[in-house]
C-alpha cells in the first residue's frame, strides 16, 4: 500500500522525516494529519483480479492475500469517507513479471497461454 502525502508538521513523535521505511508510504497518522487540514490524500492498494476468486492450487495463500488487500482497501475507503483521503485499489490481471517464475504459476499450462501486460504498461496505465 502506498499513500501519498506531502503536508507539514508531521506528528511529533516521528522522527524519520519522510516515508515509512518499511512501505515506502506515509503512515496513517501522517496522512490524517494532512487530511484534516484540508490537504487531499490518496492511497493506492495493489490487489488482484484474483482477489474476486476462489483460491488456486498451490497459490490459495496469494489469492487470500489479494482478497484481504481489497477487503481492507473497501472498509477503509468507508471509514475515511468525508475525510480527504481517497483510497483506491489496483486489481489487475495477469502481468508478465519474475514472481510468475518464482511461484511456479509458469507450470500451470492454462495461465501460460493467457495473455499477459507488461509491468511498465501497467504501471503507465495506472498513472493516467
Amino acid at each position: 500500500m502506498a499513500m501519498r502525502c506531502g503536508c507539514e508538521p508531521r506528528p511529533p513523535h516521528d522522527h524519520r522525516g519522510g516515508p515509512d521505511e518499511r512501505t515506502g508510504g506515509w503512515t496513517d497518522q501522517q496522512a490524517w494529519n494532512c487530511a484534516t487540514r484540508g490537504i487531499p490524500q490518496s492511497n493506492l492498494n495493489v490487489a488482484s483480479l484474483v482477489a474476486y476468486q476462489p483460491g488456486a492450487p498451490r497459490i490459495a495463500a496469494y489469492y487470500a492475500t489479494k482478497a484481504y488487500v481489497l477487503s481492507l482497501s473497501k472498509g477503509l475507503a468507508r471509514e475515511l469517507a468525508g475525510s480527504g483521503v481517497s483510497v483506491t485499489v489496483l486489481a489487475s490481471g495477469p502481468t508478465d513479471t519474475s514472481f510468475d517464475d518464482r511461484s511456479g504459476s509458469n507450470a500451470n499450462v492454462l495461465y501460460k497461454r493467457l495473455p499477459k501486460m507488461t509491468a511498465a504498461s501497467l504501471a503507465r496505465d495506472t498513472a493516467e
